[in-house]
């Protein structure tokens, strides 16, 4: 019956155990697509693909649900283990399935390498969001114009014109 402030939970899961006292800071990682996903029901979108990283499950837990919650459907929905560098197989599949988005969630790293695998193999989505990889200044540093229309989730920016915000 102590409160437990957690500022670097991110996942819901952390409230499995029937934890009551527990305070979470993040928004939680399964919410961390929808706006991406939102944007592309909203533009007429009808069909998704979902990679996800085993390291953060909750990224694609989320998505799947949202997708479903928001009436698009799921064409491809793979999980790739730590240390994958090669994406080609996954992605072979998104270009061969056609989906109108794609959702990945994936560190910086796993991001980084995915976009870059996209552009070699031509895998061309309406609506492309990289999820948390893709909100991390690596993601631009690496890539370059690649970087740029590509959606991401977001704690916080500096330059958004709340009052208090800087």
């Amino acid at each position: 019956r102590k409160l437990m402030v957690a500022p670097a939970a991110g996942t819901t899961s952390i409230w499995e155990k029937g934890r009551r006292y527990l305070v979470m800071m993040l928004s939680p990682l399964e919410a961390s697509t929808e706006g991406t996903i939102d944007l592309a029901a909203r533009n007429g979108l009808k069909t998704i693909a979902v990679i996800g990283a085993l390291a953060r499950p909750a990224i694609a837990k989320g998505a799947l649900e949202v997708a479903k919650k928001k009436g698009l459907e799921v064409v491809v929905h793979e999980m790739f283990p730590i240390g994958t560098t090669d994406f080609s197989a996954i992605l072979n599949k998104v270009k061969a399935a056609k989906p109108d988005a794609l959702v990945v969630g994936a560190p910086p790293a796993d991001a980084i390498a995915i976009t870059r695998q996209m552009r070699e193999l031509d895998v061309n989505v309406k609506v492309y969001g990289a999820t948390p990889g893709g909100s991390f200044p690596d993601y631009q540093k690496a890539l370059g114009k690649t970087a740029e229309f590509v959606y991401a989730g977001s704690y916080w920016d500096p330059g958004l014109p709340y009052p208090g915000n800087r």
